[in-house]
Order: structure tokens, then C-alpha cells, then sequence
């Protein structure tokens, strides 16, 4: 699975003198992959299994230019050119309620492109790493059989784990809370035979702004929504295709504070995926 993101940063020329060495606690993907078999890639299900059901998922993914850095001449240069990484996915279901999950992300490559940027704004870039933990409890409101759809809260937070710590786009050097609302509606018979729908609503909240070449990465909101369909209803094959999309906002307040006349603007994200059923998962009960 290839997925795109992309972070640009707008400089101008009195910020030059900073360098990125000392603030590299901002995190240089924005991939999150789905904690359950149930998801579309990297949106959540708000499906919950059954009690003590339980899944694990290994997953691949390739970011062009997640981190990229322009002025009013255009691209200047990517703090993060490639990045090749994993995550470690498990979580288990608990009363047929609630849902425990983790996410352990971890950078396998990576790569900077200087392009007209100096040394002192590229700094050190670590070929690997370890990004921060994701621990997303998952609490059922509605469940489809007898609501029509499913309806979740996911109180998600981060935990600094980043490698190496506070360089390398690894993490963000601090506890952050991810609140997140996930709607969802798996079918199973009838014209939409196959088909799964799912949107997420979530926030970041950062305790302190994070600042890097003096744009502030401030809180954010961002929504989700995945497309999935199990073609061995068609062909009998266990192949499932995915499709996913991703939209940042500022609207919890400015999501970067500009001193000079661009902002940091996250392009919307992308991804395809298609695979066995439980060629990510194994799910056991």
C-alpha cells in the first residue's frame, strides 16, 4: 500500500536563522492505519466484536514528501523526502462494549531532501526510528443489528515513545489526546451486499504548540472517511478493495501562526489498499 501525506511549511526570510536540528518534535507522517480487521485502512470501524475477540495486524506504507518546506519561490526543499515504515497493530474486545487497541509505528527509512535549504535548516535526519505509541480505547454508543449503524467514541492519546527522542520527525515529545467519533456501516446482504462505510471526526490536542522554522503546530481537526468492498461476494476470491481520505482543519484555532505570509497547509491524503480479508488481521474468538 502506497500512502501520500504532505506537510508544507512556508518560510520567509528572516526565520532562516532558526534551525530544524532543535525542533524536530513534530511528527513527519500523518498515516494512522485502522486498529481492527473491520476498518478501511486508516479509518476506524465503530464496530465493537465480541467479548475477548482479539486482533493483530502488521502494516507497510510508503510517505513522498510528508514534510516539505516553500517560500513564495516554491519548494525549497523536504525536512522528510521518503519515508519507508510499519506499525504493530493489536486490540481486543472486551463485554461486547469496549475495545482496547494499540498502535506502535516504526520508521524503517527515511531521507531529506536539501534542495536550496541549508544545512543548520535540514539538521541531523535519522535513517530509523521509532515513532510515539497510540493507545485508542474504543466505547460502543450504537451497534448496527439494532440501531441501523454502528457508533463509537475513541478516546485516543499518544505517548512520547519517539526514537530517537525529539529529532527526526519521530513523534512529538509529549503526550497528546485524540478524541474521535467513529461512525460506521458494514453490509451483508441485499443491493449493498459487501460494501463498508465508515467516517471519523477527531482532534488533536497538543498541550504545547509545537514550533519548527517558526511555523507553530497548534490543535487540529481532522475527518476521515473509507470505502471498502469484499470482492469474493463477486468473484469468490477472499479480496477485499479499500479506499480512504483524509482532510485537515484549523477550526479548534490557528493551526500554524505565521510571522511572515504563508501557513502550514496539510494537503488532503489519499490511500488504496487491497488484500485478503485477513491477510493484515488475524482475528481469533
Amino acid at each position: 500500500m502506497t500512502v501520500l501525506r504532505s506537510a508544507h511549511i512556508g518560510l520567509v526570510a528572516s526565520l532562516f536563522s532558526l534551525t530544524a536540528m532543535a525542533q524536530q518534535n513534530v511528527p513527519g507522517e500523518r498515516f494512522r492505519p485502522s486498529t481492527t480487521s473491520s476498518g478501511v485502512i486508516d479509518v476506524e470501524s465503530a464496530a465493537i466484536g465480541h467479548h475477548l475477540t482479539w486482533n493483530t495486524a502488521l502494516w507497510g506504507g510508503y510517505a513522498l514528501d510528508p514534510l516539505v518546506v516553500f517560500n513564495g519561490d516554491g519548494r525549497l526543499g523536504a525536512l522528510v523526502n521518503h519515508r519507508v515504515g510499519a506499525d504493530v497493530v493489536f486490540s481486543i474486545a472486551l463485554f461486547d462494549w469496549v475495545e482496547l487497541a494499540a498502535d506502535l509505528p516504526v520508521i524503517l527509512f527515511q531521507s531529506a531532501d536539501q534542495g536550496r535549504l541549508s544545512d543548520a535548516q535540514v539538521g541531523g535526519l535519522s535513517a530509523m526510528g521509532l515513532s510515539d505509541l497510540r493507545l485508542a480505547p474504543k466505547i460502543r454508543l450504537l451497534r448496527a443489528s439494532e440501531q441501523l449503524v454502528d457508533l463509537a467514541i475513541i478516546p485516543a492519546f499518544t505517548v512520547p515513545t519517539g526514537l530517537p527522542a525529539g529529532e527526526s520527525f519521530s513523534g512529538e515529545g509529549q503526550f497528546t489526546f485524540l478524541p474521535e467519533v467513529a461512525l460506521s456501516r458494514r453490509f451483508d446482504d441485499g443491493v449493498l451486499n459487501g460494501l463498508t462505510v465508515a467516517v471519523n471526526g477527531l482532534a488533536r490536542l497538543r498541550p504545547e504548540e509545537r514550533v519548527l522554522l517558526g511555523t507553530t503546530f497548534g490543535h487540529e481537526l481532522v475527518a476521515r472517511l473509507g470505502l471498502g468492498y469484499r470482492l469474493h461476494e463477486l468473484v469468490n476470491v477472499p479480496v477485499e478493495l479499500d479506499l480512504s481520505s483524509v482532510e485537515d482543519a484549523d477550526e479548534l484555532g490557528p493551526l500554524a501562526k505565521d510571522v511572515g505570509t504563508r501557513l502550514v497547509e496539510f494537503a488532503a491524503g489519499h490511500a488504496v489498499g487491497l488484500g485478503g480479508l485477513d491477510s493484515l488481521f488475524d482475528r481469533f474468538e
